[in-house]
């Protein structure tokens, strides 16, 4: 990887080319079949990393958690689960919406962990650390 010879000829991200599939890259086995944890981790925008399962503020003011990054058509995007500040047995921290997925573009991404975390009283939210509680969708079994 650190060849730059070498380098951008290397794909470690899944890719979502619509039906147009020509490498492994972009088949549903990278896109959605493997658990996140076994695919790429994180992504660095404009100098700030963005991991899978850590709190980000996107640009409309809202929060997710996001879940597998892949390109389209040469950006980023994530699954994400959106999170809901909320207070429970008087704790005041944030619930994880498992059971409302989204796509994030890379655009809409504003602030990290780290920077969230060192302003969040700024926007007057709960540190992204105080994860109280997920809500899973409901199994038809």
């Amino acid at each position: 990887m650190c060849n730059p010879k070498v380098r951008p000829f290397l794909h470690v991200y899944p890719e979502d080319s619509g039906p147009n599939i020509s490498e492994a890259r972009q088949a549903d086995r990278w896109l959605r079949e493997l658990r996140p944890e076994e695919t790429t981790p994180m992504i660095r925008l404009r100098g700030h990393d963005y991991y899978i399962y850590e709190p980000a503020m996107l640009n409309n003011l809202s929060f997710c958690i996001p879940i597998r990054w892949f390109t389209r058509n040469g950006a980023f995007y994530a699954r994400a689960w959106m999170l809901e500040g909320t207070t429970l047995d008087g704790e005041v921290g944030w619930v994880v919406r498992e059971d409302r997925e989204v796509e994030v573009s890379q655009d809409q991404l504003l602030k990290n962990f780290l920077q969230l975390a060192e302003d969040h009283e700024r926007y007057a939210v709960p540190h992204p650390s105080r994860i109280l509680g997920k809500i899973v969708v409901a199994s038809l079994l």
